[in-house]
């Protein structure tokens, strides 16, 4: 059991090799509660807390269905109805900027949030690491 109504998990990793500049996840939203559940589905880039490690910023973008919802910098949104005791998946496409600096870390954290920015979901964080790909030589 969740303390929340929507309850967040990672269905599939992304498959590219490390030193891809775009990574895709498969993640699910399952309604708890007995009754459908709008939300928005919301993105950001957070800080991984690492200790003189580079952080970079990667664009995020959200896709239901197929179709990109909406995507910035800053993060994104998507609004979703989750039906009762349904449950619905999306994508997430991170891209990592040109001229990222290498062997650093992009942290970017997923959740569901209602009206007036009320949490509806757990939060979910992606770590994903920029190797320099010289090292793999």
């Amino acid at each position: 059991n969740t303390d929340f109504p929507l309850e967040l998990t990672v269905v599939s990793n992304s498959l590219e090799p490390h030193t891809s500049d775009m990574h895709t996840y498969l993640l699910q939203v399952i309604n708890h509660f007995d009754k459908a559940i709008t939300a928005e589905i919301r993105t950001a880039n957070v800080s991984c807390n690492t200790d003189n490690i580079p952080e970079v910023v990667f664009q995020q973008s959200v896709f239901l269905d197929g179709a990109e919802n909406r995507s910035s910098d800053s993060g994104n949104a998507a609004i979703v109805t989750i039906q009762a005791k349904g449950t619905i998946t999306f994508s997430l496409k991170l891209i990592r900027p040109v001229n990222t600096i290498l062997n650093s870390w992009n942290c970017t954290e997923i959740k569901a949030v209602g009206e007036g920015d009320a949490v509806l979901s757990n939060s979910i964080i992606l770590q994903t690491f920029n190797p320099d790909p010289k090292d793999f030589r």
